[in-house]
């Protein structure tokens, strides 16, 4: 199937890989040339299964020189008072370390292991909108701004993944964002015209990084399927399905 996704962040670059790896034809679409800054630096020891499983092993990470990060340490400022979580105490099967990241490093890291996994990447290029599927024959159709010399200015695909992050493309579209303006903790995907279904897919650890995930939306055309329900380190899994 072709995929188009928006978005080549760590949730983009991870499930570009994941699908990727899996045989299918991946467009990334991303506005920004990497590596960029950004904020958010903290990996959470659970996120090594997620990257194990794209072929990024810790091995990865100590050539790269990131921070092995033991256990996280608050202190509430001003009273003396801290509490320190070991990583090794944490989640059953869950590694007792993991890295403290520069992201601009990180995030070009991921998304040039993606396109090391066969994903196509656009960029700049910047989607603008995505027209849904109005009848069970039709498929999803991206607009696209900035696409070099010679590509086109629209895409059809069979499925197509929002993960561009705080703009929230598809989120916006389907009118999954609340008045804070953060969208709804859920997936949603829909097959056709017919078929509208909203997935408890709960991603507790992100697709790339340790932090809550804003939202995902996968949108696809005839005979599309979805599956939820499941944690962070299950998503490579639920994409593949």
């Amino acid at each position: 199937m072709r995929i188009g996704i928006i978005g080549g962040g760590p949730g983009g670059a991870v499930a570009a890989a994941t699908l990727a790896r899996s045989g299918h034809e991946v467009h990334i679409f991303e506005n920004e040339v990497f590596p960029r800054f950004h904020i958010g630096e903290s990996l959470l020891p659970c996120n090594m299964t997620v990257y194990e499983a794209i072929g990024l092993p810790s091995e990865q990470f100590t050539a790269h020189h990131y921070q092995p990060k033991h256990a996280a340490h608050f202190e509430l400022s001003g009273s003396g008072r801290c509490c320190r979580f070991p990583f090794s105490d944490g989640l059953p099967g869950d590694p007792p370390s993991i890295f403290q990241v520069e992201r601009s490093k990180f995030d070009h890291m991921l998304l040039k292991h993606a396109v090391a996994q066969g994903a196509l990447l656009h960029c700049p290029s910047k989607v603008t909108s995505v027209d849904l599927p109005s009848d069970d024959k039709s498929l999803p159709v991206l607009h696209i701004e900035g696409a070099a010399a010679g590509a086109p200015g629209q895409m059809q695909v069979d499925f197509v993944i929002d993960a561009s992050g705080r703009e929230t493309l598809l989120a916006r579209q389907l009118g999954l964002v609340d008045r804070s303006l953060r969208p709804c903790r859920r997936v949603a995907a829909r097959s056709g015209s017919r078929t509208r279904r909203h997935l408890d897919l709960q991603v507790g650890g992100g697709l790339g990084l340790g932090h809550p995930p804003g939202a995902a939306q996968v949108v696809g055309g005839p005979g599309a399927q979805a599956r939820g329900g499941g944690q962070g380190r299950d998503c490579p899994r639920h994409l593949r399905q």
